[in-house]
């Protein structure tokens, strides 16, 4: 029986993970948020999967995903700004944005739909890429963006390269919480 929850996701690369924690360290007693995002489980979501109703599932994913990866160069994204999700004044999520990413579009896209074709359902919310730094506000005090914050986010160099997308799973017990089960590789450009 399975248990953990599954999802594929492109994790930061350690420099920009820990510059990311690096300029939010200072903030963190201005921001009332309950839990802090460790920093080597900085993803983005492609594809919450939940609970495999079976390992089958997991193997035709497999099979489908490294098919859908072969269609796709490594690209680079650019993380330079930050915001909320939930309620504005007690939010749920407190997340760092993207600079838009056709790349990174059709890339979601064709990993949702092979997830779709290996039997998961999911949400079908319009894809909004980010990466969730902390969760739940926990404060009386309504939550107000911190300017310095945001500013700093957008001067600094938050760039970096998309070489693979990996299945993600959730362990509660350990820190960090997500545990990489398979990796599959862009492809690198004829250019480069």
């Amino acid at each position: 029986m399975l248990h953990s929850h599954y999802f594929l996701a492109i994790r930061l690369p350690e420099e920009i993970y820990k510059k990311v924690s690096f300029l939010l360290e200072s903030f963190q007693h201005s921001l009332s948020f309950k839990k802090w995002v460790h920093p080597a489980d900085y993803h983005i979501t492609l594809a919450f999967l939940g609970h495999p109703p079976g390992e089958r599932h997991l193997e035709e994913l497999d099979k489908r995903i490294g098919t859908v990866i072969l269609k796709h160069e490594i690209f680079d994204l650019n993380a330079d700004h930050i915001g909320i999700f939930g309620n504005q004044s007690f939010p749920r999520i407190f997340w760092l944005g993207l600079k838009d990413s056709l790349p990174l579009q059709k890339l979601q896209e064709q990993v949702f739909e092979a997830c779709i074709l290996s039997g998961f359902e999911l949400d079908k919310k319009t894809f909004r890429p980010h990466i969730t730094v902390a969760r739940k506000w926990n404060d009386e005090e309504e939550y107000k963006e911190i300017t310095e914050l945001s500013a700093d986010i957008k001067k600094e160099a938050l760039k970096f390269t998309v070489e693979n997308v990996q299945l993600l799973k959730t362990s509660m017990k350990q820190t960090p919480k997500y545990e990489t089960c398979a990796v599959y590789q862009l492809q690198r450009s004829k250019d480069k």
